[in-house]
């Protein structure tokens, strides 16, 4: 009889323990943030006018909340802009999907390409989209998905880029 009072007793206080438990308190907080516009360039070569041009709102474990924002390049040299953004995080996924200037061939792409890029707003309102930014973005998910903050995640692959 003792042994299952001290068997539950124990069982109890391991879940009290375990319920308790706060997050990993090394993970963002989400931000709310207001910007009158967001502007940037879109290379490979550049991408070409017309290309489509995605921003999507992520929380801080980088899942999409459903908020978007559309627009597209405005000349040949891949410039976008974005006005009016309001999100209730900080973090956006970018994405771009078009044509581009193939500079070894002097011609449009023949076929479409689509890059991404991870932010965080908190501080800009500029923004790239390019090789480096499409290969960064797949690193920084896996490292948010083993408890990395966004900041971390993103220093470490620019640290693992270095050579």
């Amino acid at each position: 009889m003792k042994a299952s009072i001290y068997i539950t007793i124990i069982a109890l206080f391991t879940a009290v323990i375990i319920f308790s438990c706060e997050k990993n308190s090394s993970k963002d907080d989400n931000i709310a943030i207001t910007k009158e516009r967001i502007t940037g360039f879109v290379q490979k070569g550049p991408f070409i006018n017309g290309t489509s041009i995605t921003i999507s709102e992520l929380n801080s474990e980088l899942v999409p909340t459903g908020k978007n924002f559309n627009s597209q390049i405005l000349d040949n040299k891949g410039t976008f802009e974005i006005k009016n953004v309001e999100l209730s995080s900080q973090y956006i996924e970018l994405k771009a999907d078009g044509f581009y200037f193939n500079e070894v061939q002097g011609e449009s792409s023949s076929a479409q390409l689509t890059l991404y890029a991870l932010s965080d707003l908190t501080d800009k309102t500029s923004l790239n989209i390019n090789i480096l930014s499409n290969l960064e973005k797949t690193r920084v998910e896996y490292l948010i998905s083993r408890q990395y903050s966004f900041n971390e995640a993103i220093i470490f692959f620019a640290d693992s880029t270095d050579s």
